[in-house]
């Protein structure tokens, strides 16, 4: 299925056959020089890798006949067999049966530690994988047989990768290479490769090559032929990688071992899919598609899984602009995962289709399937998929003229980002709703006074004036209680329209208050309905709203404009951003993502803006600036990224960027269509792809094309026609 953060992105087959491959293959091999106690387990042994059943069928028999060494040798065959053929049951009861036989020697009491590190591993259960664990070092230290010693250390590193725990799965594999030695055998060259699986697992690729290579090596020097498994995970490192040359050459030997060898097994669907996925980065569209249908056709065939490549192949076609194929493939897809309940794949294959009918212009056909999504999102309560189709549907809506169903979903999409909205932007709102708390406080701090002073003034008023009616009237004692009462009165009345003043002043102010927290409110959604909720930063609606008002001022004032400096577009996009994602999984792509924008927002000037434009891809919009500065900013993004690694699970990860961009508008005085500049600054970006990325490429100026020529847009014939000037780097 397509990666959350990426931005119509394939997804190979990765899963990938890195740790699933391992799960089914034991360390179970005679060591050189070491001639098995009898003929007949090696008989067992072999049979077993291509026919497990008939391995059972042979073993069982000979197992309750047999004695002593002969016995223990047999009955560990018939173990891994049962494993192979999933009997758990039956392997766990064998496996108690020979701990029981008193004869059993510190040799065999490693081996039977490794068969039960086997069965632990092929249920899944930490819970027993632990436990086994923790007794391998005195038992694998006891051992006297160095093979033992290292099949067994080998089998932990297998649990540890199963366990995702990959830093204890290398050390435990390097270990048993130092128990094997350096002389070639079979089963240094199974070790050699699944260390080499381990580094590709922590993103030490170097490491993982290395390993790969002296395997391959070992191989050739034991006189073997090509091992299509092996192959097909050495190719995968070099697709983690972004070497699709180097994977697809791999892969391609891969395929042939498989095709010579029928009976051997090997998962030739994740052949095809890796090769599709190569061919895809190489952007060949027309080969990627031929090897994802044959993932399809092979899985279809040979009971597979049919829908990793058809969801990837039907990506390749909408990215080819073929629409409809893409959309029927989408919706087989989406059978496909409600069938076998795949949540996931359901909400991923309908905002697909729901994207892709955007892309056809048919938004109104959008709703549904995109409702679809929404529905199972919630469900499951999957939110980071919730919070990247709530832009898409709110767009939809928006420009099907519904904004009340649109502004509905803006206030979940709020309501959601505030649950999860990252510390920075908490530290920020809790900044702001101090400030704003000061202020109320301060103002109703000078209400306070100044109803306090105008308070005094009425009261100094009253006792001058009662002071004033005393000596008027300080002979009239008959009138004495008369004006009294009259003063009582204009007291009392005083105090009521005091009382009214201040009821009238709070509903007021309770209204005003109202009207603050209403004002606010549209401003948060306007606001969050501008920014990327991972990053923080401006998002394509708010662009697209930059671009429409810096137009409508170019067009208003056309004599203030001319001699301005364009906006310089660049568009940036992260190189082999789907390792990242792939080999550390999404919440670490998200990290990287917050980082990489943070370098971003370091390089770029006061007067600029940093837009995430969708999954990995960036704008960096630069005002008023000419495209002889392109190469400085550009340079400035390499160098930032080169000094500043991003620290991954304990490792450091230096990333590079490939970045293209072009003048808005690019003729002085002609076409004020943005999206042209965004087409060429894509145009440049994806020729910096093709190149071996790591470098930037953009467009300048050249003769004023005619306004049919610009219309049409076409980037390669505007080069050739000399209406755009390429202005490249001269590193090589």
């Amino acid at each position: 299925m397509m990666v959350s953060n990426l931005h119509g992105s394939v997804q190979p087959s990765v899963a990938w056959m890195f740790a699933l491959a391992l799960l089914v293959s034991g360390f179970s091999m005679p060591a050189p020089g070491d001639a098995a106690p009898v003929d007949a387990a090696q008989r067992i042994q072999a049979l077993r890798d291509t026919d497990s059943a008939a391995a059972i069928s042979m073993a069982e028999p000979l197992f309750q006949s047999a004695q002593g060494a002969a016995r223990f040798a047999i009955g560990s065959e018939l173990v891994e067999s049962y494993i192979k053929a999933k009997r758990i049951d039956d392997a766990n009861s064998l496996v108690a049966q020979l701990a029981a036989d008193p004869t059993v020697d510190n040799d065999g009491r490693a081996t039977l530690l490794r068969l039960q590190l086997m069965v632990a591993v092929s249920v899944h259960v930490d819970a027993e994988i632990d436990p086994l664990a923790e007794q391998v070092t005195a038992v694998s230290t006891a051992a006297a047989n160095r093979f033992i010693r290292a099949e067994l250390l080998a089998q932990l590193g297998q649990a540890r990768l199963v366990q995702s725990r990959f830093d204890d799965s290398a050390a435990a594999f390097e270990q048993a290479l130092d128990a094997v030695g350096q002389n070639d055998s079979p089963l240094r060259f199974d070790v050699l490769q699944k260390v080499g699986v381990a580094y590709a697992q922590l993103g030490r690729y170097p490491e993982s090559i290395e390993s790969f290579s002296a395997a391959e090596k070992v191989n050739a020097r034991l006189g073997r032929g090509d091992d299509a498994t092996f192959l097909l995970r050495f190719g995968g490192v070099f697709l983690y990688t972004g070497d699709a040359t180097r994977a697809i050459s791999y892969l391609s030997r891969a395929l042939a071992a498989s095709e010579a060898n029928p009976g051997q097994a090997t998962n030739r669907n994740s052949i095809y899919n890796n090769l599709g996925t190569a061919y895809y980065g190489l952007k060949n569209f027309e080969q990627a598609a031929i090897f994802f249908r044959k993932a399809m056709d092979y899985a279809r065939e040979n009971g597979g899984n049919r829908a990793s490549p058809m969801n990837n192949l039907a990506n390749v076609l909408r990215e080819w602009g073929r629409d409809r194929e893409a959309l029927d493939l989408f919706r087989e897809y989406e059978q496909i995962s409600t069938s076998s309940g795949d949540k996931e794949g359901m909400g991923v294959a309908a905002k697909n289709i729901g994207e892709t009918y955007i892309k056809m212009g048919e938004r109104s056909k959008a709703i549904a399937p995109l409702e679809r999504a929404y529905a199972i999102y919630s469900e499951t309560d999957y939110r980071p998929k919730r919070l990247e189709l709530f832009p898409v549907m709110i767009e939809n809506l928006d420009a099907l003229g519904r904004p009340a169903d649109a502004l509905r979903l803006m206030r979940e999409f709020k309501v959601l980002s505030d649950e999860i909205i990252n510390v920075e932007s908490r530290e920020r709102i809790s900044k702001l709703e101090t400030a704003i708390d000061l202020a109320e406080k301060q103002k109703q701090l000078k209400d306070s006074e100044r109803d306090r002073s105008q308070q005094a003034a009425a009261i100094s008023e009253l006792e001058s004036q009662q002071g004033f009616d005393r000596r008027i009237n300080r002979g009239m004692l008959l009138a004495i209680a008369a004006l009294a009462i009259l003063i009582v009165l204009q007291v009392r009345d005083r105090w009521l329209k005091a009382r009214a003043h201040r009821a009238l002043t709070a509903k007021s102010e309770e209204i005003e208050e109202q009207r603050r927290a209403l004002v606010s409110l549209n401003e948060v959604v306007r606001r969050q309905s501008q920014e990327d909720v991972l990053t923080g930063l401006k998002n394509r609606r708010f662009l697209s709203e930059w671009m429409a008002e810096s137009n409508q001022r170019r067009a208003a004032d056309v004599d203030a404009q001319r001699g301005r400096e364009p906006t310089l577009l660049i568009m940036i996009d992260i190189d082999h951003f789907k390792n990242v994602n792939d080999g550390y999984g999404h919440a670490t792509g998200d990290q990287v993502l917050i980082e990489f924008a943070s370098i971003l927002r370091d390089c770029k000037r006061d007067s600029d803006l940093i837009i995430r434009w969708g999954g990995e891809e960036f704008v960096w919009l630069c005002p008023d600036t000419p495209t002889s500065a392109a190469p400085m900013l550009c340079e400035r993004v390499r160098t930032a990224l080169a000094a500043r690694p991003t620290l991954v699970e304990g490792d450091h990860i230096a990333l590079t960027a490939s970045m293209g961009f072009a003048p808005h508008p690019i003729w002085d005085g002609q076409s004020a269509d943005w999206q042209l500049s965004m087409r060429i600054a894509d145009h440049a970006l994806y020729q910096c792809k093709a190149n071996g990325r790591d470098r930037w490429l953009g467009y300048a100026a050249g003769k004023t094309p005619a306004p049919e020529t610009i219309r049409e847009g076409d980037v390669v014939a505007l080069e050739a026609n000399g209406n755009l000037m390429r202005v490249a780097a001269t590193r090589s």
